[in-house]
């Protein structure tokens, strides 16, 4: 339980769960199903995506008729507020961490 194996196992576990519950919210949160409903296209459909990808839970709970309502209702936000952008991603830092006992 407390070994390094241990916690490397439930890390694992952690991340495959998580990866699992973002492949559900590509299935159903498609490019092409919100380019049919509002039509944007290109970059700003990777950028309504990227600010407005639902929850896992909400996914998991909702079907698809919520799911148009909400794809609809955060493209009025879109549009009020079109100069809104995701944060740019962070480089990638290594850090030579040395233990000392």
């Amino acid at each position: 339980m407390v070994s390094k194996e241990g916690k490397n196992a439930r890390r694992f576990t952690q991340f495959i769960g998580k990866l699992h519950e973002e492949n559900i919210i590509d299935f159903y949160f498609t490019p092409e199903l919100v380019r049919s409903l509002v039509g944007l296209e290109g970059e700003e459909l990777k950028v309504f995506m990227q600010l407005f990808r639902p929850t896992y839970e909400f996914v998991t709970t909702s079907n698809y008729y919520e799911m148009v309502k909400y794809i609809k209702s955060k493209y009025e936000v879109f549009k009020l507020h079109p100069n809104l952008r995701p944060l740019r991603e962070l480089p990638d830092i290594k850090l030579d961490v040395k233990k000392e006992n």
